[in-house]
């Protein structure tokens, strides 16, 4: 078969070996792939010596020792070409070997920094009668095929790197699909495949119902369509800094193949069958392991496998302790920073961590057992069941990583980790006092770096758990006890190394919400505005206390208590600025206020003088018989009202206001009826400018009485709500008389008669009880049918609801009833 066709169709063929290979079906993939020779590779610097995969780079002096293994070779005479080509393809060097000869390494030295090692095994040349020509004869045609092209020679490093991103994204989709359903799973990888331009994924990726990661990475490396996604796409398979190192090959990889096409010539066709191979890391082993295409080895002896290894162009990463958090030893584990950019192979190796006692300087223990993942920058490493008993006087250690980056020593600056927590740790425990029914509680073990040891907290009640915390700050707990009673809890707190311990804690009774704490100048008292009140024991400050009152409920569903003090609190200057709340049984604990201090509002009261409270009856008024003084006064009746300041208060600039509302009626609750006042600041009085009249207003009842109350317009402060002592009455008018169509009756006409229980004309000369009144169908509706009088007597009258009372109406202005 020919070489350039093998290399034209490498980018396919290529993808599928790997997927199989990687996958670990071996027994599936015998007739595809091919594990190729198996070589012991290493590279010396100085007297040290290092596995291939563990060398980032090579520099001048450096030598490569190949020694294959003997065991994966087909019988026969075989040849070891090893040779090294400068970047510009203008310096080549081989070197051969017989392997029936070698003992030992086959050695090459590295001349330049930038020079490659290319690694041919071929089987000796056979002549036409099968037997083998001379070592001479194969080396010097081994030697004129990489000489005829060896700048594609150089190029072929770029076959390992497609291994290395292989395997980068094979990782990263492991991480993409784990923990999801086949659907889900198959979902997610086709959804990444589409972003790198795969619009249609190898069926073969999805058999058995799972997801073959590697297949799909093949599919998307060798896929003709292949586009670069977006870097936070890429990041999401292999890493921030694994895309950056991945980011160049990846876009320029489809000219990988196309170049190789042309790689050799037909005039090497008789004599070998090329196979260009990568290499493995053999497990458990420092070798590694050929791998090629087994459609190119056509089972006779012609197969020549060539080898060049990828290397990392950049210089190394730096590394260093993550401090942005506490990290705690029996974690086994360890974030680092990495700065730079990071290699696809991880170089780093010969990893030991000293851990050293603070301030001293002979360590308590080396680890050797310590690994690192580079893209999430982390260390993992084995501590010992039983720590070195030096340790037990020490709450946290200095640690410090000593590694290898390639053959360059690699040394992070030192850092302390916590040791497990020993001791009660409820005496670090803060903010168990948070814990309130009906709130959000918050507790916080402050143990320092030790906190990095605490693996979890979690909040039980009544064998409920309440709030666990999070991971990433196990040693914080929010706990919602919204719905929870008082009562016991318990805190369990799980450590790393350590046993869980048990913290007894309780929830404490409800805090009462305070929105505000109020004085005004010349009160008695404080008011307390919020809710669950009920709750306040004490009003609290240096020189003076005050207890709870009256609770009551405000217009807007907020409680309002009155504390009555111990001291003179009347002077808002004497007052502090705060108080403090203090609950019931001391729990929870007390609540500082700031003391909202205000004007006095105005006090006053009726004026101690024979008309300050003054009724303007009306005709109506007067045709039932109320009189100025009177208890009741008519709707259209005039009121008059005489104010005096009182307790002190002195009327000051700004207009006044009297507001009245009927008692326990909503609607004037919500809006008082009003009228304006007048200030007299001299001699401390007030009085309405104008009678007033309810006349409109809707009476909730029939007996109305009032209520008032003054405000001052300017600082919208007002008194207390104060009994009037006068009530509206509501009250039927008479209007006319007319003779009833039944003889000796008569008819009242009017409004409102219904109000009427019960009704006579007086006669002096006969006493009566009145009889129920009687209401009649006329031409205004319904009137009232009384016996004619024998002459114009008053009318004596009750009123349902109005108890006691026997109204005398005049109806004389109605006249006489006069028939026709």
């Amino acid at each position: 078969m020919k070489l350039s066709n093998f290399l034209s169709s490498l980018c396919c063929d290529l993808a599928l070996a790997c997927v199989l290979l990687l996958a670990g079906r071996l027994a599936d993939a015998e007739g595809l792939i091919h594990h190729g020779p198996r070589l012991d590779i290493q590279i010396q610097r100085g007297s040290e010596r290092l596995s291939i995969f563990k060398v980032n780079q090579l520099r001048q002096g450096d030598k490569v020792l190949v020694k294959p293994v003997q065991s994966s070779l087909a019988k026969g005479d075989w040849v070891l070409m090893l040779g090294r080509i400068s970047p510009a393809g203008n310096e080549v060097q081989t070197k051969a070997f017989d392997l029936a000869r070698l003992e030992g390494y086959a050695e090459q030295e590295i001349t330049a920094n930038e020079q490659v090692p290319v690694i041919l095994l071929a089987p000796q040349l056979r002549n036409m009668f099968g037997l083998y020509t001379s070592f001479l004869e194969s080396e010097l045609l081994l030697k004129e095929v990489i000489q005829s092209d060896p700048q594609r020679f150089y190029d072929l490093q770029k076959v390992d790197q497609v291994n290395q991103a292989i395997t980068a994204l094979t990782q990263g989709l492991d991480q993409l699909v784990v923990n999801r359903n086949p659907e889900q799973a198959t979902a997610s990888a086709k959804a990444m495949a589409f972003k790198f331009g795969v619009n249609q994924v190898d069926p073969d990726c999805f058999k058995g119902n799972a997801v073959n990661t590697q297949c799909v990475a093949m599919s998307i490396v060798a896929n003709k369509d292949f586009v670069l996604p977006a870097s936070s796409d890429l990041g999401m398979l292999v890493g921030s800094k694994g895309a950056a190192d991945l980011t160049k090959f990846l876009t320029d990889k489809l000219g990988v193949f196309s170049d190789a096409s042309d790689f050799l010539t037909h005039k090497f066709r008789d004599q070998y069958d090329f196979a260009t191979t990568f290499g493995r890391p053999l497990a458990g082993t420092q070798q590694t392991e050929l791998f090629s295409l087994a459609r190119f080895r056509n089972g006779h002896i012609k197969t020549a496998y060539v080898y060049v290894p990828a290397w990392f162009k950049a210089t190394a990463p730096d590394l260093s302790a993550d401090l942005s958090r506490p990290a705690c030893l029996m974690d086994e584990q360890l974030r680092v920073q990495v700065a730079g950019r990071l290699p696809v192979v991880n170089y780093w190796h010969g990893w030991s961590m000293e851990v050293t006692a603070p301030n001293a300087s002979t360590p308590l223990m080396t680890l050797t057992d310590v690994s690192f993942q580079p893209e999430p920058g982390v260390f993992r490493f084995k501590v010992p069941q039983t720590l070195p008993e030096q340790a037990a006087d020490h709450t946290d250690v200095r640690v410090q990583l000593r590694g290898q980056f390639g053959f360059d020593a690699v040394v992070l600056p030192a850092f302390t980790m916590a040791l497990q927590v020993r001791g009660d740790v409820s005496t670090s425990l803060k903010g168990a006092r948070s814990l309130v029914a009906g709130e959000r509680g918050d507790l916080f073990l402050d143990l320092a770096q030790a906190s990095a040891c605490v693996e979890g907290m979690s909040l039980s009640m009544d064998g409920r758990v309440m709030a666990s915390a999070l991971p990433e700050v196990a040693n914080k707990l929010t706990v919602d006890l919204g719905r929870a009673a008082p009562g016991s809890a318990t805190l369990e707190v799980r450590l790393k190394g350590a046993p869980a311990q048990r913290i007894a804690l309780r929830v404490l009774p409800p805090r009462a919400r305070v929105t505000s704490v109020e004085h005004a100048e010349l009160d008695e008292q404080m008011l307390v505005t919020g809710q669950q009140l009920d709750r306040i024991s004490s009003l609290q400050w240096d020189g003076g206390q005050c207890l709870p009152g009256d609770l009551r409920t405000g217009p807007e569903g907020l409680e309002q208590l009155s504390m009555s003090c111990n001291v003179d609190v009347r002077s808002n200057a004497a007052l502090p600025n705060a108080v403090v709340l203090h609950h019931r049984d001391g729990e929870p604990e007390p609540i500082r206020m700031r003391l909202q201090k205000s004007p006095a509002a105005p006090r006053v009261a009726i004026a101690p003088m024979p008309n300050a409270l003054l009724v303007r009856p009306s005709a109506k008024a007067l045709q039932w018989g109320l009189k100025p003084q009177d208890e009741f006064f008519s709707d259209d009746s005039g009121l008059s009202l005489l104010l005096q300041t009182v307790d002190g208060y002195a009327p000051t600039k700004g207009a006044y206001t009297l507001q009245l509302r009927f008692v326990d009626d909503p609607v004037t609750a919500k809006k008082p009826i009003s009228a304006p006042l007048m200030a007299d600041a001299l001699h401390k009085e007030l009085r309405t400018r104008q009678p007033l009249r309810f006349k409109g207003a809707e009476l909730p009842s029939v007996i109305n009485p009032l209520e008032f109350r003054v405000q001052h317009d300017a600082s919208g402060l007002s008194s207390r709500w104060m009994p009037l002592g006068r009530s509206v009455l509501m009250l039927p008018e008479f209007t006319a008389l007319s003779c009833a169509p039944q003889a000796e009756r008569i008819w009242l006409h009017g409004n409102q008669l219904d109000l009427i229980d019960a009704v006579r004309f007086a006669d002096p000369a006969a006493a009566q009880a009145l009889e129920p009144a009687v209401l009649e169908p006329c031409s205004g509706g319904l009137c009232l049918s009384l016996p004619a009088p024998a002459r114009q007597h008053k009318l004596l009258a009750s009123l349902g609801w109005v108890s006691r009372r026997i109204f005398q109406v005049d109806t004389s202005a109605l006249g006489d009833c006069k028939l026709p």
